[in-house]
């Protein structure tokens, strides 16, 4: 890989990269091999042969939607234009087992994701448009229709967003660009500026089907889905989507950045807002510190824990400033919220016409208990629970419980009042209930399992 300075040198190409590289190659070699010179031709002939060939001795995994969909393009399509049978059933053996994750299993470990999943329209596109064969075409065509159905159950038409959670995704907002895309497939008008035209454009349509489209154009009654069983992971998704709002929630997650576990969504399409959760170590997202959440309607409760088993530097946590955060941005990020009289009162928030409560339990860090802030920067705004702010610290697990912090959060069209959480300890875990929700965490340091899970329970009471 040539470097963006001359004097610096050659650099190993990654995998994916290459993977990237050859599906340009094969495009490149299907749409204009007739208009290249002879020379060049059997150049790019060579780079994806090079590219199919590595995919195939690699054998990538097909859990992650990246590797799975490109590696499944280069060597299935390669191995037709290549005439090379054992390449080509390699492919066909791949797409098959993509088939078989999608409609059977879940999906992808990137569970409703809107980098990942328009990634994967794009490529199935191109595969069924290129392939010449009848199975392949069809598998590619359920596929297609799949991505289009987890993309349209998701969206939020009235405030224009792709509903949470979200395993991965670029910001907290759905770029203009993205959802006028969204629009346009869906046979709604877009504004051309929103989506500026693509050289793929006439080439990969991504039309969405026809009896799908209703859903962006727009959610006359609330409605609440739940998913499961996600590649290999061991997570549950519950999304909630009314005419005013949309909340969504992962049942366990790390807190890594471009993850949102917890998301909602209100405003309009023009002018939407956000809010989400984040812990944040000298201003940094904890990647180690852990949600788990149960979820019912616009109620959710949710417990932070940090997991001792994954912290880097044998086991001890640096840090002069630990914080658990509820972020407010879009349109919602303009003003600055009332900060709570002490840290078991709730804050209620007034969002454009829709009710936000929040309240916390059991926040702490070994003996330091947290306090509320709140602030507005650079069109952000934010409710924090200080779990602590001074001279660096180093916390290990005999400093502090893996439970950090509960939470409960409301958002509600109209005002529903005030309900305390109620916390018990029973032994090893902490329990923690509100409003018919009901969630445990371990407050000391699990053993190790054979299986690498955490210990989680969550459920809905009765």
């Amino acid at each position: 890989l040539h470097p963006g300075l001359e004097e610096e040198p050659l650099r190993p190409v990654e995998a994916a990269w290459r993977e990237l590289v050859g599906v340009r190659m094969l495009e490149i070699g299907f749409l204009h091999r007739q208009s290249l010179p002879e020379g060049l031709a059997g150049d790019v002939q060579m780079a994806v042969q090079h590219a199919a060939d590595a995919v195939q001795r690699r054998d990538p995994g097909i859990l992650s939607c990246g590797p799975a969909i490109t590696g499944t393009y280069l060597t299935l399509i390669g191995g037709e234009l290549r005439r090379s049978l054992p390449l080509f059933a390699y492919g066909m053996l791949r797409l098959k087992r993509v088939h078989d994750l999608c409609l059977s299993g879940g999906g992808f470990r990137e569970y409703n994701s809107p980098t990942h999943l328009l990634l994967a329209l794009r490529e199935l596109e191109r595969l069924r448009s290129h392939t010449r064969h009848e199975e392949a075409r069809w598998l590619a065509d359920d596929l297609y229709r799949w991505v289009w159905e987890v993309v349209a159950s998701h969206y939020h038409a009235p405030s224009g967003q792709w509903a949470g959670p979200h395993r991965d995704a670029s910001g907290p907002l759905l770029p203009p660009a993205t959802r006028a895309f969204l629009l346009q497939a869906a046979g709604l008008p877009s504004p051309r500026s929103l989506h500026p035209f693509s050289l793929e454009e006439h080439r990969l349509p991504l039309l969405c089907p026809e009896d799908l489209r209703p859903a962006f154009a727009g959610c006359e009654e609330k409605r609440t889905q739940r998913e499961s069983s996600f590649a290999d992971l061991s997570v549950g998704i519950t999304t909630h989507l009314a005419p005013a709002y949309t909340l969504g929630s992962a049942s366990q997650e790390e807190m890594v950045s471009g993850r949102q576990p917890v998301v909602a969504y209100w405003g309009s399409p023009d002018s939407p807002s956000y809010l989400r959760t984040l812990v944040l170590s000298d201003g940094h997202e904890l990647a180690w510190a852990r949600l788990s959440t149960v979820q019912q309607e616009g109620r959710l409760l949710g417990v932070v824990t940090l997991d001792w088993q994954q912290v880097p530097a044998n086991g001890v946590l640096s840090t002069s400033d630990l914080r658990f955060r509820i972020e407010l941005g879009g349109a919602a990020g303009q003003e600055c919220p009332e900060l709570p009289r002490s840290l078991w009162s709730s804050a209620r928030l007034d969002l454009d016409g829709l009710r936000l409560t929040l309240q916390v339990a059991h926040a702490e860090l070994g003996e330091t208990q947290g306090r509320w802030e709140t602030g507005l920067e650079r069109g952000i705004a934010y409710l924090d629970v200080t779990l602590y702010h001074g001279p660096q610290r180093e916390v290990t697990s005999e400093d502090a419980d893996p439970a950090l912090l509960g939470f409960a959060l409301g958002l509600a069209a109209e005002d529903e009042g005030i309900d305390p959480i109620t916390v018990r300890t029973q032994g090893s875990l902490l329990e923690l209930e509100w409003r018919g929700l009901r969630l445990r965490a371990p407050r000391r340091v699990p053993a190790p399992s054979s299986t690498g899970e955490a210990a989680w329970e969550e459920r809905a009471a009765g």
